[in-house]
């Protein structure tokens, strides 16, 4: 079976501030994701286990959601792209230095390299 786009971005490569595992590790933690928090916390050990971790830049970029910052910030100090399905938040195909990609847009962009 040919895995998703989104499970593909992640094994590319992943950049991490602290606050991004701890918002990983409330979201598994929230009863309605009870049947999945085994899968959710295995993700979240390898995540540390394989990522580099990044201290985000201290800029505001002025989001609906002030708690979703702390991912531009990341990719603006590691000059990288973010790579998201939270289209929803993100609406915006660039952010400052950073160019926001869907899992598939970023594969498709990827490939043709």
């Amino acid at each position: 079976m040919p895995m998703s786009s989104p499970r593909r971005c992640v094994s590319i490569a992943w950049l991490y501030p602290n606050r991004i595992l701890q918002e990983y590790t409330e979201v598994a933690s929230r009863q309605t994701h009870a049947p999945y928090r085994e899968g959710f916390f295995a993700m979240i050990a390898e995540l540390e286990r394989v990522a580099f971790y990044v201290q985000p830049a201290d800029m505001v970029f002025g989001l609906r959601d002030p708690d979703d910052e702390v991912y531009l910030q990341t990719a603006t100090t590691a000059n990288a792209v973010l790579v998201t399905g939270n289209r929803r938040h993100f609406t915006e195909p660039r952010y400052g230095s950073v160019t926001a990609f869907s899992p598939r847009a970023f594969l498709e962009q990827a490939s043709q390299r």
